[in-house]
């Protein structure tokens, strides 16, 4: 695993960041990501449970062999934040990562929760939230210097440019996939 960075991601890159800090081989994953497009499939496209999906991504961490242990370990690093978009009053969030499976795919769910393919936000901490993307193109901890920030971004730097980045990716397309 990666040593002496930060790293945060929002919606889909939150598995990337999790494998990097926490040494998981990126095949699972993919797997990972598989298996979860495999369960919305089998349960519909529209109108999913955020708390049904919060199970099931808490069970494939836990078939991922992550442990509550390495979950409080990650916690405690602050080395993962997660973006989220806050439903009230409306805001981005860069959120570190809990100290425990489930709590971690609860707040995992929240950064890819979209409407209407779940009925209602995800809810973290007492709070509603949907997925970061709508608020930011990145997520970066507010006490992070901006200079020792490396942006990575699957949208081209069009889209970057407009509120609420206003800045450039160092790793971007040029255009939409």
């Amino acid at each position: 695993h990666i040593d002496g960075i930060q790293l945060s991601a929002i919606s889909g890159g939150c598995s990337t960041i999790l494998a990097l800090a926490m040494g998981i081989d990126l095949y699972q994953i993919l797997l990972l990501g598989l298996h979860m497009k495999q369960w919305v499939l089998k349960e519909g496209l529209y109108l999913n449970s955020v708390d049904k999906l919060v199970d099931k991504t808490a069970e494939l961490f836990a078939e991922l062999g992550m442990t509550e242990q390495d979950c409080e370990q990650l916690a405690a690093r602050r080395q993962c934040f997660i973006g989220v978009t806050q439903c009230f009053p409306p805001r981005h969030c860069c959120l570190g990562v809990p100290g425990g499976i489930r709590e971690l795919a609860r707040l995992v769910t929240c950064s890819m929760s979209v409407l209407p393919f779940f009925r209602t936000p995800g809810e973290f901490r007492g709070k509603y939230y949907l997925d970061g993307g709508f608020s930011a193109v990145w997520s970066v901890p507010e006490e992070q210097p901006w200079s020792e920030v490396t942006r990575i971004t699957c949208v081209p730097s069009w889209c970057t440019w407009l509120p609420p980045s206003m800045a450039s990716a160092h790793i971007q397309p040029s255009k939409f996939m």
